[in-house]
């Protein structure tokens, strides 16, 4: 009776421990132009005991490695722990993304996967673990051809915000209006 008791005992407490929910982070992943943005979300009880690590996410293009631009990382109001992170993209076929932590985090815990694409529409959305922590995404695919409506906008938008195309206006203007001023002056004096 005591052997069954035992046993009793020690299935029930595996169970309960492997009752408890596994954790679950998010990856926010979007194509702009030449760069990779990426935006992470963990519990800051989950993600604490592996700190210091900058071996958030791996990005390789064409199987090389791209290393990050720009890493800042912060606690937010409800104690989770957010990483953005920059990197460029140079011309290639396949972008390979892999979460790196996973491996590391409890087990059972899953992260849930968005990349948008240049335009900003969802290109793909998966859930990752440790056994599946990666996705390829193509670039072609990816950074769709931006449509002449935005690539207009977009330079007129460049050339109005750029000091050094303002200065470029400007003189054209002062060259024109001199121009004209002149030859009202030469036409006068005739």
């Amino acid at each position: 009776m005591r052997l069954f008791l035992l046993i009793f005992l020690v299935c029930g407490t595996a169970a309960t421990a492997l009752a408890h929910d596994p954790g679950l982070s998010a990856a926010d992943l979007r194509f702009e132009d030449d760069q990779l943005a990426a935006h992470l979300t963990f519990a800051r009880r989950e993600i604490e005991p592996l700190l210091p690590s900058s071996d958030f996410l791996e990005v390789k293009v064409d199987g090389s490695p791209v290393e990050p631009r720009q890493i800042l990382t912060r606690f937010n109001a409800s104690n989770a722990m957010e990483i953005w992170m920059r990197f460029p993209i140079p011309p290639g076929r396949c972008v390979a993304v892999r979460s790196s932590l996973l491996g590391y985090l409890a087990f059972g815990h899953r992260q849930y996967l968005t990349v948008l694409d240049s335009n900003g529409a969802s290109f793909t959305q998966q859930m990752l673990s440790a056994t599946y922590d990666r996705v390829e995404l193509s670039l072609s695919a990816a950074q769709p051809p931006r449509p002449f409506s935005k690539s207009l906008t977009l330079g007129v938008k460049r050339v109005l915000t750029g000091y050094d195309h303002l200065a470029f206006l400007f003189g054209l203007l002062l060259m024109c209006g001199c121009g004209t001023w002149a030859s009202t002056r030469m036409g006068q004096a005739r």
